[in-house]
């Protein structure tokens, strides 16, 4: 095998790091893979090489490059799991790697890999730092289920974090961060969620005589006023709405009736859905027929209004 051909094995072997996923979640919800992570911290450790004067930066980024490369044999293994015999797992699985590159290639590799899992030198110790700092940033920054434990956030890594100054201010950014999504998870968690009803309205363009139409076919009107007619049927309902002559009737509307609608504002705030989603939710109104209520648009431009009888 010629040297050209060996070095393009090499890079064929570490693809599968692409697919290897990690325990984290990205902002849009979809799981990590561990390419994504050592791409994330090559580009931190970049980003703050100009405050780490004593660091030879093309070793830094070596480092960080090299750091999860073994991980394409065996995958990656979340910290909560990790035993004592990770790193010499890891390490077996790395050299497997090499197996078939030039010997200075093969020997410069294994010792960027061995002074990373040291973390004695400059280099090291930042690229471990930064190692733990981008983990947290992707808790921190990802979208992850209701039951995400943030406070193993602030124990994780922290004698690594510690051992520079930059990467100590650094973690406590990180680490103020943290104990927000804690308390909005907690806030979240003991939200009162409840529904008391989920109904669509019906555009109406001549309301008179829908209102007609849907008696005759059954249906009972119970309340009627606001341009807004209530009918129901057995266990099922709907609202029926009047619309302007003029223009065409709006998207499809849903009324979702709530158990405490302040919550339910204060949950869609905590999570994120506007930014996360590009919709648009309203501030909380006062209705005249004596509902508290907010508007809530999907991606798909269907409008929600939920509300709480007052």
């Amino acid at each position: 095998m010629n040297d050209l051909t060996a070095r393009l094995n090499f890079i064929r072997s570490a693809e599968p790091l692409k697919d290897t996923l990690r325990s984290a979640y990205t902002a849009s919800g979809k799981t990590e893979s561990v390419a994504e992570h050592s791409w994330r911290l090559t580009l931190l450790a970049l980003t703050f090489a100009d405050c780490c004067p004593g660091a030879d930066t093309l070793k830094l980024l070596k480092l960080c490059i090299i750091h999860d490369l073994g991980e394409v044999i065996s995958g990656d293994v979340p910290a909560p799991q990790q035993t004592t015999n990770k790193a010499v797992a890891e390490r077996a699985d790395f050299q497997s790697l090499l197996v078939d590159l030039p010997e200075p290639l093969k020997k410069e590799f294994s010792a960027l890999w061995d002074e990373y899992d040291n973390a004695q030198s400059t280099e090291a110790k930042l690229a471990k730092a930064f190692d733990k700092i981008e983990t947290i940033m992707q808790h921190n920054q990802g979208k992850n289920p209701p039951d995400f434990d943030y406070l193993f956030n602030l124990g994780y890594g922290k004698k690594y974090t510690d051992a520079t100054e930059l990467t100590r201010k650094v973690r406590e950014i990180l680490d103020t961060e943290t104990q927000q999504h804690h308390k909005q998870q907690s806030a979240a968690s003991r939200a009162n969620l409840g529904c008391v009803e989920i109904k669509a309205f019906v555009p109406a363009i001549d309301f008179e005589t829908s209102k007609a139409f849907y008696s005759d076919m059954g249906f009972t009107k119970t309340s009627d006023g606001h341009g807004v007619a209530y009918f129901f049927l057995g266990n099922c309902s709907f609202l029926l709405q009047q619309c302007d002559k003029d223009n065409p009737p709006s998207p499809l509307m849903m009324h979702l009736l709530v158990e405490d609608v302040e919550q339910w504002h204060s949950h869609i705030q905590q999570m994120k859905i506007a930014e996360t989603y590009h919709v648009e939710v309203s501030a909380l109104m006062e209705q005249p027929w004596g509902m508290r209520e907010f508007l809530l648009s999907d991606p798909g431009k269907v409008q929600w209004r939920i509300a709480q009888n007052i």
